[in-house]
C-alpha cells in the first residue's frame, strides 16, 4: 500500500542472505577423509549427519565403520565405558543383521563388557566368532579379579576357579599341584592360553627356558595371556625381542626389570652404560665396589660374570692402575691369580710383543 502524504518514511526490510548447506557427497568425503587419518570422533559427527538425511545402505556401512573405529581408537586409550556406551549406540544401528551384531559383541567383549556381548550373541545363535567372545571374557573376568567371575556365564565359572586356583599353588610353590590343576582345562576352553601362561611362568621359576618358550610361543599375540608373558619372554627369546620394534623393545626392558627388580637392576643398567664408555672405567669400578656385596648375597653367580666384564674392559681400554682397582673390587680371578695373563692380553691388544 502507498503511504499517504505525511506518514513517516517505511524502512525497507533488509535483506537476510540465505545460508549456504553443504553437500552431503562433501560431508561424506570429509568423513571418509578423516576416517583415513585416523580422526573418528570428527568422522563420527559428519558420518551420523550424512546417514541422518541419507540412510542409504552405503551411508549405513559408513557409520558403522566409523562406529568400530571410534570403540577400538577409545578402548586402546584407555576409555573402555566410553567405548562400550559407544557401541551400544551402534548396535542400534540394526538389530537384525548378524555379521554386524557378531562384530559389535566381539568388540564389546574387547572393552569388557562380557556379559552385554554374550547378551547379543544370543540373538544369532550358531556365529563362529562366539568362541572368540568366550575367549576375551575369560580373559575380563580374570583381569577384574573375583568381582569378573560373576561376568562369565555359569558353564565357564568352574574353569575360572581352576585358573585362580592354579595361580595360588604356583605362588606357593606347589608344582604337582598346579600340574593336576591345570589338567581340568581343556583344548577347546576359552582359557588354555591361560594354562599356557601357568606352564610356561612354572618352568621360568624353574630356569626351564626352553620349556617356558615351548608354551609361551603357542599363545595368540591378540590375547591378555601373551602381553603378561611377553616382558619374561622378552628376556629369554633372542627371536622375539629383535622382532619388537625399538619403542616395544624399550617398554618390555622396563616391565622385565620391574619384575625381576631386587634392587640391583637399574643401579646394573647405569653401570653397562658407564662400563661401555672408554674413559669412564674408573667410574665404573667405583659403581661395582658398592654393588658387589649384595650381589654377593642375593645374586652370587652373577659377580663371576660381572669380574668377567670388567676383565675384558682392562683389556680393550684400561690402564695399568685399573688392575689394582680389579684385586680391591673382585679379588684375583680364579684361573689367573698373578693377573700374568691379564698383562700378557692387555700388551698383546696394544702390540707390546716384547
Amino acid at each position: 500500500m502507498d503511504s499517504l502524504p505525511g506518514d513517516p518514511p517505511v524502512a525497507k526490510k533488509p535483506k537476510y542472505r540465505t545460508q549456504s548447506v553443504m553437500p552431503l557427497a562433501v560431508i561424506r568425503a570429509r568423513a571418509t577423509r578423516a576416517v583415513q587419518e585416523g580422526r573418528y570422533q570428527q568422522a563420527l559427527e559428519l558420518g551420523k549427519q550424512v546417514y541422518k538425511y541419507d540412510s542409504t545402505p552405503q551411508n549405513r556401512d559408513l557409520l558403522r565403520r566409523i562406529y568400530l573405529g571410534r570403540a577400538e581408537q577409545l578402548r586402546k586409550q584407555g576409555y573402555t565405558r566410553d567405548a562400550c556406551t559407544l557401541l551400544e549406540n551402534a548396535a542400534q544401528l540394526s538389530d537384525d543383521d548378524p555379521a554386524w551384531l557378531e562384530k559389535v559383541a566381539t568388540e564389546l567383549a574387547s572393552c569388557g563388557d562380557p556379559r552385554r556381548a554374550l547378551e547379543l550373541f544370543r540373538r544369532i545363535p550358531g556365529t563362529e566368532a562366539q568362541a572368540r567372545v568366550h575367549a576375551l571374557t575369560a580373559d575380563s573376568a580374570l583381569q577384574q579379579g573375583p568381582a569378573g567371575r560373576n561376568l562369565l556365564p555359569e558353564s565357564l565359572r568352574s574353569q575360572y576357579d581352576l585358573i585362580v586356583q592354579a595361580f595360588r599353588q604356583l605362588e606357593a610353590g606347589q608344582d604337582e599341584l598346579v600340574k593336576e590343576t591345570l589338567q581340568g582345562i581343556g583344548l577347546q576352553s576359552p582359557f588354555l592360553e591361560w594354562k599356557l601362561l601357568l606352564r610356561g611362568l612354572q618352568a621360568y621359576y624353574l630356569k626351564e627356558d626352553l620349556r617356558a618358550l615351548e608354551n609361551w610361543q603357542r599363545l595368540n599375540p591378540d590375547r591378555l595371556p601373551a602381553k603378561l608373558a611377553a616382558p619374561l619372554r622378552f628376556q629369554i627369546d633372542p627371536a622375539f625381542r629383535q622382532a619388537q620394534p625399538p619403542e616395544t623393545q624399550a617398554i618390555l626392558q622396563k616391565q622385565g626389570d620391574r619384575l625381576q627388580d631386587s634392587g640391583f637392576v637399574q643401579p646394573m643398567r647405569h653401570l653397562q652404560k658407564i662400563l661401555a664408555d672408554p674413559e669412564q672405567l674408573p667410574s665404573a669400578f667405583r659403581l661395582a665396589e658398592g654393588m658387589v656385596a649384595g650381589l654377593r648375597q642375593q645374586a652370587p653367580h652373577l659377580v663371576p660374570r660381572l669380574a668377567a666384564c670388567f676383565y675384558w674392559a682392562i683389556i680393550d681400554h684400561g690402564q695399568p692402575e685399573d688392575m689394582t682397582r680389579y684385586r680391591r673390587v673382585f679379588g684375583n680371578p680364579p684361573d689367573d691369580p698373578e693377573m700374568f695373563r691379564l698383562q700378557a692380553l692387555v700388551n698383546e691388544h696394544i702390540f707390546e710383543m716384547q
